[in-house]
């Protein structure tokens, strides 16, 4: 299970759960972007809870494994969820080109 520590609050979720949030993190980082999740989570005396992160590049996120007798909350949805955002940032994106642009590339003839 980990801890997780963001603008001075803390919740607590299981392990996948916290690894793909850091995963999340840092593609988020890589592309300069922010987004806002709803993960399922544990307060500090073990009721569950919804947790609303907004993750952006500045985030300050702090995981810390620890050992607990809770169970992990389920959060296979939300494990996907992120899993399937971080795909979507990895993937490669077209960019229209403007006119006059194909000119800096050079014409199939000049490769014979």
């Amino acid at each position: 299970m980990f801890q997780v520590t963001y603008a001075g609050a803390t919740f607590f979720t299981g392990t996948d759960l916290g690894k793909a949030i850091i995963r999340y993190a840092r593609a988020l980082a890589l592309k300069d972007r922010a987004d806002t999740v709803h993960l399922p989570g544990l307060l500090e005396d073990g009721s569950p809870t919804t947790v609303e992160l907004l993750i952006g590049p500045a985030s300050q996120l702090v995981l810390l494994e620890v050992e607990s007798s809770q169970p992990e909350p389920p959060a296979s949805d939300s494990v996907a969820e992120l899993e399937h955002r971080i795909q979507l940032l990895e993937a490669p994106t077209a960019v229209p080109m403007r006119k006059g642009d194909s000119e800096q590339f050079p014409s199939e003839l000049e490769y014979e």
